[in-house]
């Protein structure tokens, strides 16, 4: 798995070798289309017919890096959704600090932080993280990813006046999404509160229901592993011990360091 059995710096110092590199090409290619339309305007005298040609060339070579140090910059959160590593994930984002210009970047690091600190179970650290943060309206994705962070430590710190204020924040804040791909989002991130409320609050027939509704869009492996968990505790209240049992060794043997780990390894110690 890629990223898996990495120390921090390691990983950190290849994506910064990488992204130098990549800039570097960028700049590369810059330089040689100013230097194509000093050629052609002040050696052909063809102005546009010279320009435009020069210019389409530069998008076609730029656009690809671009994308790639886009998805490099995305690859990182296989180590929390993937390899299940919050701590390395958590250590990573606050090397990079400081790495990205583009200020949308630098606030996709520090969210990314939170939502690690977050999985390591430092739920109060978390959400001052979250306090600290300057998220645009109009940035939906941010603005939904942060909200969950802030919705999941109330709800694990037991504060459910105030998670039931973020959700009906988020649900406020939802119905004016127009757009139909962050609309869904929206709308799977409120099904998703409402099944925290329901394993919060012990109301495993209604978790049953969500997850089972939910588990169809789960593709990421720390996804997976934290619904075995929450149905874990629903088979324990409900009698279903072998079907725990199953799901907590599940999660111990592919929770990496979420913090949810120990907490299923004390339960399995209790089922001897």
């Amino acid at each position: 798995m890629k990223y898996q059995g990495r120390a921090p710096e390691e990983i950190v110092r290849s994506y910064r070798r990488g992204l130098r590199i990549k800039q570097g090409l960028i700049l590369l290619i810059y330089a040689a289309y100013l230097a194509s339309i000093f050629h052609g305007i002040w050696s052909l005298g063809s102005g546009l017919a010279t320009v435009l040609p020069a210019m389409a060339l530069l998008v076609a070579l730029t656009l690809p890096l671009n994308v790639w140090i886009s998805w490099d910059f995305l690859s990182l959160n296989l180590i929390l959704n993937q390899n299940c590593d919050p701590v390395t994930y958590t250590a990573v984002c606050r090397l990079l600090r400081g790495t990205h210009r583009r200020r949308r970047n630098r606030l996709a690091t520090a969210i990314n932080e939170a939502v690690g600190v977050e999985w390591c179970g430092r739920f109060s650290e978390a959400l001052t993280m979250t306090d600290a943060l300057t998220v645009s309206e109009k940035d939906v994705s941010s603005q939904l990813l942060v909200r969950n962070v802030r919705f999941n430590c109330f709800v694990r710190l037991g504060d459910l006046d105030s998670a039931r204020r973020v959700q009906e924040d988020t649900a406020r804040y939802a119905g004016a999404i127009r757009r139909p791909a962050l609309q869904k989002r929206g709308a799977q991130l409120l099904k998703i509160m409402d099944a925290g409320f329901a394993f919060q609050t012990k109301d495993y027939e209604t978790l049953r229901r969500l997850e089972e509704e939910l588990s169809a869009g789960y593709t990421a492996n720390f996804q997976k592993v934290s619904s075995a968990f929450r149905l874990a505790r629903a088979d324990l209240a409900q009698g279903e011990r072998q079907n725990a049992r199953a799901r907590l060794e599940m999660v111990v043997e592919r929770g990496g360091t979420l913090y949810i780990v120990e907490e299923a390894r004390a339960l399995l110690a209790e089922l001897e």
